[in-house]
């Protein structure tokens, strides 16, 4: 009798904690005990931002004498890239800098004249390879320092062109890039088959700096060959490759800079022994990629023969040629 009052009031007084919302320990189910701390992910670092333009190659459309394009980059604040002509839509102003590298870039500093010669309208564009995408449209400026962030962009070249000024020239003081390096090696594009002038020898009228012609021919569009001259009637430049051999080819291929310091106006020639024979004559070309298609010779010795370019210098980045 007293056994079964007692399993009564056990579970009457179950009964009344499950009512008040307490738990039962169940020694079968996984318990979470109060006071235990689940361990915290490990925060990805957030990559430190550098000016990734900082005394890194520059081209420019014009300059003054004694205001080149590598002041606008040399982290000066005091010296100046100066342009030497107008820029409008139909003569556009244009500074671009090699980064020499794969960067993630999301911000550009420029530090402009701030009384009369800054840009007013004018893009920032980027690429690795092939064209330029505007990462940031800019109209009505106002010259001074101005900041552009942009959403994270992986970019090799960093262009800044100028459509309107707000007098006659543009006085740029600094031009400054920020991003982190992405960590992954320099990008090189597989080579495309058959092309017989990769990785032989070529030669070059002039050379600038480290530009030397060979990277015309290395299989690399982020490389190029890079003239100290402008190409014309009296003083033409020449980029040469020896394919090693004599071949039957019909083709050449060349990847000029896409927007200045490219040929206008050209010849394809080609020989085996003695002088060079001209297989295309090219006229009015615009840059970036070309491609020329002629009757098949027999050669081993092809030449590219400028005679216009399009601004002081010229740059290839690819010269390919096939059967």
């Amino acid at each position: 009798m007293l056994k079964c009052i007692g399993i009564i009031s056990f579970l009457s007084i179950l009964f009344l904690l499950l009512a008040c919302g307490f738990e039962i320990f169940n020694p079968f189910q996984e318990t979470s005990y109060i006071g235990e701390i689940s361990p915290t992910p490990t925060p990805t670092p957030t990559p430190t931002k550098t000016n990734v333009a900082l005394n890194k190659p520059v081209i420019v459309s014009t300059e003054k004498v004694g205001y080149p394009a590598s002041n606008a980059v040399d982290g000066n604040n005091t010296t100046q890239w100066w342009t030497n002509d107008y820029a409008d839509t139909n003569n556009p102003q244009v500074l671009e800098v090699d980064l020499n590298g794969e960067y993630m870039i999301e911000q550009v500093k420029i530090l402009w004249d701030t009384g009369s010669d800054y840009g007013v309208d004018y893009e920032i564009k980027t690429k690795t390879t092939g064209s330029y995408s505007t990462q940031v449209t800019v109209t009505d400026a106002t010259g001074g320092q101005q900041d552009y962030n942009f959403s994270s962009v992986v970019a090799f070249y960093v262009q800044l062109y100028i459509t309107n000024t707000n007098f006659d020239c543009s006085q740029l003081f600094e031009f400054e890039v920020y991003g982190w390096d992405t960590g992954n090696p320099t990008p090189t594009p597989t080579v495309t088959p058959n092309n017989l002038a990769f990785n032989k020898t070529a030669i070059a009228s002039t050379t600038h700096e480290i530009y030397i012609a060979s990277n015309a021919v290395d299989g690399n569009y982020l490389t190029k060959w890079w003239s100290n001259e402008a190409g014309t009637v009296g003083t033409p430049q020449t980029i040469e490759v020896d394919l090693g051999a004599e071949y039957t080819i019909d083709t050449v291929k060349i990847y000029w800079n896409e927007y200045l310091d490219f040929g206008v106006d050209y010849e394809i020639k080609t020989k085996t022994t003695g002088a060079f024979e001209t297989q295309a004559t090219i006229t009015g070309a615009t840059g970036g990629f070309q491609e020329h298609n002629f009757t098949a010779v027999n050669a081993q010795h092809v030449q590219v023969y400028i005679t216009n370019s399009d601004f002081d210098w010229l740059q290839v980045f690819e010269f390919e040629v096939y059967e």
